[in-house]
Formats: structure tokens, C-alpha cells, sequence
């Protein structure tokens, strides 16, 4: 009879020992999962603000696409308007 209460007061500390060790992993685990989610997080709003700066700069190109093509056909014209507008006194 002693044996057999031993046997089954250790099985009870091995369930014990079991459980704390499950409790130990999955609180282990749950802390890395809560972390791994925070950093994706993290970089979704680092994604999402890149693409939000691509964009802006996307579109502030697209508004100043046309000035250099106008910059390189105006010289001539520009140089001409201002000839015609020296005073025949100063020359």
C-alpha cells in the first residue's frame, strides 16, 4: 500500500510538474506571438507610409513634368521678347 501512494503521489507531481511547464510554454509563447504581432504592425504602418510618400511625390511629379518641356521651347521666345523691349535711347 506504501508503494502504491508513492507511485500515485508522484504521478500527481508529474501531472503538476506537466501543467506548470504548459503554463510556462504557453505564456512564453503568448509573449512572442503579442510581439511578433506588435513588430507587423509596426511595419504595416511603415508600408502604409511609404506608399503614402510615393504617391505625394508621384503626383508632385506629375505637376512638374510639363515645366521643362515649356522651359526648353521658350528660350527663343523669351530671349526675342526681351530685344524687343530695349529702348532705342540706351543702345
Amino acid at each position: 500500500m506504501v508503494t502504491a501512494s508513492y507511485l500515485l503521489f508522484d504521478l500527481m507531481i508529474y501531472f503538476h510538474l506537466m501543467l506548470a511547464e504548459d503554463e510556462m510554454a504557453e505564456t512564453f509563447l503568448s509573449r512572442v506571438v503579442k510581439r511578433l504581432v506588435d513588430l507587423l504592425a509596426e511595419q504595416v504602418d511603415l508600408l502604409r507610409g511609404v506608399h503614402g510618400v510615393v504617391n505625394s511625390l508621384k503626383d508632385e511629379l506629375k505637376i512638374k513634368q510639363p515645366f521643362p518641356k515649356d522651359a526648353e521651347a521658350k528660350p527663343d521666345t523669351v530671349s526675342n521678347v526681351g530685344a524687343s523691349h530695349v529702348d532705342p535711347q540706351l543702345s
